[in-house]
């Protein structure tokens, strides 16, 4: 939205974001139905006020095709400045709450996997120090003089 320089007035307070009345992050889905949501209240007599300013149904289709646009989305997000999250003091009673969410409870049951090779991801490889070596007599190989190591060789009749 072009900024309006004016003196004593905010130039951001007016953005396609606050006249559909979304944050900086909305999904396409919610811009489109509160562009509909407010263009029903319009169609049926109320008025709809963004900075003192009424707006109109033409005003709504221009912010709603704006912030659909990738591009001009991403320059509107840049003029509006959207305020970082802040500390309200409640995050260790957040924390206790998905804490107290992720807690798995006991059960009687053991559980069942039915494809184990789905866990391959989640556990990590053994370091090669913890693998042992097998000796060469555990190894299914021949020795040279061994009758196993004749019948793999190739015998010319010369």
């Amino acid at each position: 939205m072009p900024l309006r320089w004016g003196r004593g007035e905010n130039p951001y307070r007016e953005n396609y974001f606050g006249i559909l009345q979304v944050g900086s992050h909305a999904s396409p889905l919610l811009i489109t139905s509160r562009r509909r949501d407010l263009q029903r209240k319009i169609g049926a007599g109320g008025e709809h006020r963004v900075a003192g300013r009424t707006i109109t149904e033409a005003e709504l289709a221009e912010a709603e095709s704006r912030l659909l646009d990738p591009a001009r989305r991403a320059a509107e997000a840049l003029l509006v400045h959207a305020r970082p999250a802040t500390h309200t003091g409640r995050l260790p009673e957040l924390c206790a709450a998905v804490e107290e969410a992720a807690t798995v409870e006991e059960s009687s049951r053991p559980l069942q996997l039915t494809n184990l090779a789905a866990l391959a991801p989640l556990v990590p490889p053994p370091h090669p120090a913890d693998l042992p070596r097998p000796s060469w007599t555990d190894l299914p190989v021949p020795a040279p003089d061994s009758p196993e190591d004749t019948r793999a060789d190739v015998l010319f009749d010369l």
